[in-house]
């Protein structure tokens, strides 16, 4: 609400007067960027002007998101797990981008890789059960890094590989549940797990569905994996069809990947947290298939 508010006075502040209200917000917030600040609201404003008839379309499936039982979920998952780890190993802004998604295109076919306790693959299956239609395949090896000798200390090179932007232990499968624990019976009814790392397991999922209406990245975001999972994906994407890849950031394998095929991209969102450890601010993105 308070971002709203300043961002709301900002605008119609007169132009010339504009100026000096950024030097006053860097007086008042020097560890902040003017810039960063504002740029969730542009990434939001151009998501709903891309991909949705208008505004009100948006919000419907917004509040529809908003109100349904995905937070009681969470909360319920959270309060039944000791304090030093989460459930939450999404973003909340990018699990409502990806139900408006399923809610405005009504795909027949998900596949993401990256489940851990659930909570962004849950906001998928909330829309698929709204659409009465479609079916998500997920693929994730969170429960490999916790069982596997010497796997678990190389976590760097597995799965997300460190924690989110600001939640300690999002980066970790609560110890004695599997992935997905937190969803419940009404979620599981149009979701297949298959369970080990996407380099062995998407190749055959992919051939065996033939085609895919959205895909989505929170895997190991390594350079290679991520390009791989792209690649792979690209070759069986149906037209007009989705990959939406979060961390971007990390590295460079998404503007490569943009850079060398014939596809749309853009952001769906951007994450400014505004704190001295996030050296770089979190984003996920798009690429379209035309």
């Amino acid at each position: 609400m308070l971002d709203d508010i300043e961002e709301t006075v900002y605008t119609r502040l007169p132009e010339k007067f504009q100026p000096v209200a950024q030097k006053w917000f860097y007086v008042l917030n020097p560890r902040l960027s003017w810039t960063y600040r504002r740029k969730p609201d542009e990434v939001d404003q151009a998501f709903v002007d891309r991909f949705f008839d208008d505004e009100v379309e948006f919000d419907r499936y917004r509040t529809e998101f908003l109100e349904s039982e995905i937070g009681e979920v969470c909360m319920n998952a959270e309060s039944a797990i000791p304090d030093e780890y989460t459930v939450f190993d999404a973003h909340r802004k990018d699990t409502l981008k990806y139900y408006t998604l399923v809610r405005k295109f009504e795909p027949s076919v998900v596949v993401e890789t990256g489940v851990y306790n659930g909570v962004s693959t849950a906001a998928l299956l909330l829309g698929l059960r709204e659409n009465d239609h479609g079916h998500l395949h997920s693929v994730d090896c969170s429960a490999r890094l916790r069982d596997e000798d010497g796997v678990a200390s190389r976590r760097e090179y597995f799965e997300r590989g460190r924690p989110s932007c600001s939640e300690p232990g999002s980066a970790e499968l609560v110890p004695g549940r599997e992935p997905g624990w937190i969803l419940p019976d009404s979620l599981r009814e149009r979701w297949t797990l298959h369970e080990g790392h996407p380099r062995e397991r998407l190749p055959d999922l992919l051939a065996d569905l033939g085609s895919v209406d959205v895909f989505v990245h929170d895997s190991e975001h390594s350079t290679s994996c991520m390009l791989f999972e792209f690649e792979l994906a690209w070759r069986h994407l149906s037209r007009d069809g989705l990959i939406l890849s979060s961390h971007i950031h990390w590295n460079d394998a998404f503007e490569t990947f943009v850079d060398e095929h014939d596809c749309e991209s853009g952001l769906t969102t951007f994450h400014y947290l505004g704190y001295e450890g996030e050296r770089v601010p979190c984003r996920t993105g798009f690429i379209r298939k035309a």
